[in-house]
């Protein structure tokens, strides 16, 4: 992204292109999993099935629907919505 000028002539980096508030974030992200896998392996829940008994199963779940999402929307769906190059020129 290019950086957005200010009133006073500064220019004005984004809250994600500061290297500081990403590193934030990712550790933010680290938490969050470690804090989810952990609170699976001690709140233990009424399982319906053998297969649910899986320490880490729902991450794994989420990760692999976020994979067939991206790939969904890119192959598939991006197929769809495609328009020729000149499509808006007349």
């Amino acid at each position: 992204m290019t950086d957005r000028p200010q009133q006073n002539g500064e220019t004005s980096q984004g809250w994600f292109e500061r290297p500081g508030n990403v590193r934030k974030l990712m550790w933010a992200l680290y938490i969050g999993c470690a804090a989810s896998v952990l609170l699976e392996i001690t709140l233990r829940v009424g399982h319906v099935g053998h297969f649910e008994k899986m320490t880490g199963l729902y991450a794994l779940v989420g990760l692999i629907g976020g994979f067939v999402l991206v790939f969904v929307a890119r192959d598939i769906l991006a197929r769809l919505v495609h328009r020729r190059e000149d499509f808006y020129d007349d």
